[in-house]
């Protein structure tokens, strides 16, 4: 099994979650890993370490249960430019980790030879358009 770390992580529905603690089931000694949702009224949950780094598959597609919010970037670009009083902001970066899970973030996303382009429209004053 992976190791869990204490940190931020996203499930596959899309809510994110920050593991407080990777305990121990009283009776059985199961590692169990607790944590809190970073949404609504963050109650803290508990779930069998085994479960957290599961493959979920669900609409005939295949998601890690958890994924860590946290990725190692190698290197990064960002060009921002002015069009028709809208601002674009293009970040590309290098890093080990797929990050096709997070397209919907963006206005426009590509990813190419291990580079990946998120693309946002800004308005003056920083609002997504």
């Amino acid at each position: 099994m992976d190791e869990i770390k204490i940190g931020r992580y996203r499930h596959f529905k899309g809510n994110e979650y920050e593991v407080l603690y990777v305990a121990r089931h009283s009776e059985t000694l199961e590692p169990m890993v607790v944590y809190r949702a970073l949404y609504d009224e963050h109650g803290v949950w508990v779930r069998p370490a085994s479960m957290w780094n599961e493959t979920v598959v669900r609409d005939g597609h295949q998601y890690q249960r958890f994924e860590d919010c946290l990725f190692d970037l190698h290197s990064v670009w960002v060009n921002a430019r002015e069009r028709k009083g809208q601002f674009l902001v293009s970040i590309d970066f290098v890093c080990d980790t797929d990050l096709s899970g997070h397209k919907a973030d963006a206005d426009l996303y590509s990813c190419e030879d291990g580079t990946c382009r998120f693309t946002f429209q800004l308005q003056k004053g920083g609002e997504g358009v």
